[in-house]
C-alpha cells in the first residue's frame, strides 16, 4: 500500500540511530507488512517483517490478561489483598520495604495504583544492568531492589504510578495460583495455540517455537553517555518476569491485541474491567496493562516496550498496528515505535475511513 510504504520510509528517514523498523497493519480488507533497515548492524543482515524481538513492557498486556483469566476462572479476586496469593519470600520483601501486603490488592497492581516503587526506572538499576549485560537477575532481587532503593509513591490505591515491580509480583501470583512456572502458565491461560501465536515465548524460560523467525538485534543508543550497546546476547533476566520478558513478532502482536480487544481472550466483564480507566499523569487515563489513545476520532488501545516495540488496536475499525524499531535511543528527537504506530494507524484509517459493521 503506497501510503503506508511512504509513512514507513518517512519515519525511518527521521530515525538515523535506529538500524531498522518492522511494521504490520491489519484491518478488514487490508493486510500490510514491511521492514526496512538492518536486523544486525555488524553483519548487515536485512531486517524482515518476520523477525522476532524482545517486546519488553508490551508483556504487561499479556500479564494483565493472564491474571484476568484467573479472575474469570474465580481463582483470583481482584479486591483481595496480595498477601492471599504471594509466597512468603515476597511478603517478607514487601514488609521490609515498608509496605503492607494486606492493604495492597491485585487490582492495584494491575492498574499501577499500588504505590510500589518502580525498580525498572531507577537510575541505579538501569546503570547496573547496562554495566553487566550478562548478569542473571532473579525476581526476588528486583523486588528487593525496589525495596532498598526507593520509597512508596503513595498509600495503596491513592494514585497512579507506573511500576514494573507490581507486574513482577503479578506474574508471581500467576505462578502461585496455577502451581505452574511462568512461561507454561501464560501459554496455557492465554491459549497461544488457539490464538495462532506461533512466534511468542519467554526467552530462556521456554524454548523458542520452531515456527518463530530469527530474533533481531536490539540496541541501546545514548550519544550523550557515549553508549552504543548491542543487547542481543544480554541475559534477558533484567526484564523477564512479567513486567517484560516476551519475545514476539509484529504479526503475533496484532493477532493478540485483536483477539483480546475483540473479546476472544477474556469474558466481557473481565475485558470491561481491564479497560476501566484510572486517572494517569498524561490525562488519558490507564487501564490494566493497556492505555487508551484517540486517533482520527477513534479510541484505540496500546502499550509500548523499552527496546522499541509498540502495538495498538482500534476496535471501531478493527485496525491493528504493531511496530518494532530495534533500538532504544535516548535522543528525544527520534520517533518512538509508538509514534510510528500512530502514524501508520492514522494513514490506514484515512484509507478506510468508515466504521466496520460487526
Amino acid at each position: 500500500m503506497p501510503a503506508l510504504d511512504s509513512v514507513l520510509a518517512e519515519q525511518f528517514a527521521r530515525s538515523p540511530a535506529v538500524p531498522g523498523i518492522a511494521a504490520r497493519v491489519d484491518a478488514p480488507g487490508l493486510r500490510w507488512e514491511r521492514a526496512v533497515g538492518k536486523a544486525d548492524r555488524a553483519t548487515g543482515t536485512p531486517l524482515v517483517a518476520g523477525n522476532t524481538f524482545r517486546i519488553a513492557s508490551v508483556t504487561k498486556t499479556f500479564t494483565a490478561a493472564a491474571v484476568l483469566t484467573l479472575v474469570d476462572q474465580r481463582r483470583v479476586n481482584l479486591d483481595a489483598a496480595v498477601a492471599r496469593y504471594l509466597s512468603p519470600p515476597y511478603l517478607e520483601l514487601l514488609r521490609r520495604g515498608g509496605y503492607d501486603p494486606d492493604l495492597i490488592t491485585v487490582r492495584m497492581l494491575l492498574d499501577h495504583t499500588s504505590g510500589l516503587y518502580d525498580y525498572a526506572t531507577d537510575d541505579s538499576y538501569r546503570e547496573t544492568a547496562l554495566t553487566d549485560l550478562h548478569r542473571h537477575w532473579l525476581p526476588t532481587e528486583q523486588i528487593g531492589w525496589a525495596m532498598d532503593h526507593g520509597h512508596p509513591y503513595g498509600a495503596p490505591g491513592a494514585l497512579f504510578h507506573y511500576s514494573d515491580t507490581g507486574y513482577v509480583l503479578l506474574a508471581r501470583i500467576v505462578e502461585s495460583v496455577t502451581g505452574t512456572a511462568q512461561a507454561a502458565a501464560y501459554r496455557r491461560l492465554l491459549r497461544y495455540d488457539r490464538l495462532g501465536l506461533t512466534a511468542t515465548w519467554f526467552e530462556t524460560l521456554e524454548p523458542a517455537p520452531p515456527t518463530a523467525g530469527a530474533r533481531a538485534h536490539q540496541y541501546y543508543v545514548d550519544p550523550a553517555a557515549d553508549l552504543d550497546l548491542d543487547a542481543y546476547t544480554a541475559d534477558p533476566s533484567f526484564d523477564l518476569y512479567g513486567g517484560g520478558g516476551l519475545v514476539s513478532s509484529v504479526a503475533d502482536l496484532t493477532r493478540f491485541y485483536r483477539a483480546l480487544l475483540d473479546g476472544r481472550v477474556l469474558s466481557r466483564a473481565a475485558l470491561r474491567t481491564m479497560l476501566t480507566l484510572v486517572p494517569a499523569a498524561d490525562g488519558d487515563g490507564a487501564g490494566m496493562g493497556i492505555f487508551p489513545r484517540r486517533i482520527e476520532g477513534m479510541t484505540c488501545w496500546w502499550h509500548n516496550g523499552f527496546w522499541g516495540s509498540a502495538v495498538l488496536y482500534c476496535p471501531q475499525r478493527r485496525l491493528a498496528v504493531a511496530v518494532t524499531v530495534n533500538a532504544f535511543t535516548a535522543d528525544r528527537t527520534t520517533p518512538t515505535a509508538l509514534a510510528d504506530a500512530v502514524a501508520l494507524a492514522t494513514a490506514a484509517s484515512k484509507s478506510a475511513p468508515g466504521p466496520v459493521k460487526r
